[in-house]
């Protein structure tokens, strides 16, 4: 089997825990990526479930908005911590 190279771009940030958690577990970050594409090929999917975040739902932005119009108008008084919890 014959080995190539592939060339991708990440966060820093992220990069950097992920090379952590393969020096914490023993892997490299080359065998963690290889490990990863074997199973998508293997199963034919992503081996995890990828859902969007239902807080940055189009309706859900769309009332956070209205919330801070009324706010900011003096329509609603709440607290910091009301807002929070809301």
């Amino acid at each position: 089997m014959s080995m190539v190279s592939e060339t991708f771009t990440m966060d820093e940030e992220l990069l950097s825990d992920f090379q952590l958690f393969c020096e914490h577990t023993g892997l490299t970050v080359s065998t963690a990526i290889n490990i990863f594409a074997a199973q998508v090929v293997r199963a034919q999917k992503i081996p995890f479930e990828i859902v969007a975040d239902p807080f940055y739902s189009p309706i859900n932005m769309q009332r956070l908005s209205q919330a801070i119009k009324e706010v900011e108008t003096g329509k609603v008084k709440m607290t910091e911590h009301e807002l929070i919890e809301a």
